[in-house]
């Protein structure tokens, strides 16, 4: 249990950096969705602080 949540908790990183990558993609090439993926990106990553607080308080 503790393997699969150290899992998705690195997979919100991997979904924050593929979301900047679309947010830098379409910044440069005129989108006006590019303020979404910022969006996506910042709620992913404060998921992953989030898991990992909450993993570490469960460990002790």
């Amino acid at each position: 249990m503790k393997t699969l949540s150290t899992i998705f908790q690195y997979a919100y990183l991997i979904i924050a950096v593929f979301m900047i990558y679309e947010a830098v993609v379409e910044y440069r090439f005129g989108g006006t969705k590019f303020w979404l993926y910022i969006l996506f990106a910042v709620g992913a990553i404060a998921m992953f602080f989030f898991k990992r607080h909450f993993n570490n308080k469960l460990k002790k």
